[in-house]
């Protein structure tokens, strides 16, 4: 089975979810450390190689959370990094080694943003693999499940791996095609709109590739419009209404 199909494993994610879940995991987090916490090194003592063989994912509880968080400033860091080396090499003219350079900023740019979605490309014990530390996002049904088999659900991260030992570009492309189709970002023309009409005009607006796609943004629309509701007011006039009664009534009665 290839990468592209592992990468079903990986659910549904709203970008505010995430954003409370991070500033939850760097509560404390100190910056300059963030190089000295490899996310590789803590995955690597709790996953033996033999539960990496094949296609399994493995839901591993992490007392140390911070990991992640440094993974993911160091993920950015490095993106950016490759970028200025190669503005760098192609304003001073070497062309060639710039767009090589530019090339492996962009690899690292989707490897950072995958990182921000909670998704991590880590290499231990020899093989590729996929670091999900929020695999309990998703439908509402999939969180219940998930919380019901794991009692500390917060704790838990799903280690996905592959018959595949490496992860070769093209599936860097397919894993980030994939979490770009199941995650819910803010539109920027909306962000000053209340969350019921975002929730109304992504139902008016939005691409919905899957159909849970569709359903998580119903349910996220009755959400979000109960949580503040309007009282219905009627406006119309009640004579208008009784005489257009009576107009149709009287068009039925002379038809037949």
């Amino acid at each position: 089975m290839s990468w592209n199909h592992r990468a079903d494993n990986i659910r549904q994610r709203d970008w505010n979810d995430l954003l409370d879940l991070w500033a939850e995991f760097g509560a404390g987090f100190d910056t300059s450390q963030y190089t000295t916490n490899s996310l590789e090194q803590l995955v690597q003592a709790v996953a033996t190689p033999s539960s990496l063989v094949g296609n399994n994912v493995n839901v591993l509880e992490f007392e140390q959370r911070v990991s992640f968080v440094s993974e993911l400033v160091f993920s950015q860091v490095k993106a950016n990094h490759a970028f200025i080396c190669a503005t760098q090499r192609i304003t001073s003219g070497n062309a060639s080694w710039g767009v090589t350079d530019a090339y492996h900023a962009s690899m690292l740019l989707m490897r950072s943003i995958l990182a921000a979605f909670g998704i991590f490309v880590c290499r231990i014990h020899d093989r590729n693999i996929l670091v999900d530390p929020f695999p309990w996002l998703g439908r509402v049904d999939d969180q219940k499940r998930f919380k019901k088999q794991h009692r500390n659900w917060k704790k838990c991260a799903a280690v996905i791996s592959c018959t595949s030992r490496n992860f070769e570009q093209a599936d860097l492309y397919a894993l980030f095609q994939r979490v770009l189709n199941v995650s819910t970002v803010p539109t920027s023309g909306l962000i000053h709109s209340d969350d019921s009409q975002i929730a109304r005009r992504r139902l008016k607006r939005g691409v919905f590739r899957f159909v849970v796609d569709l359903q998580v943004a119903i349910n996220r629309f009755v959400a979000e419009t109960n949580a503040d509701p309007k009282r219905f007011v009627w406006t119309a006039d009640p004579n208008r209404v009784l005489a257009a009664v009576k107009r149709g009534k009287q068009t039925l009665e002379s038809i037949h």
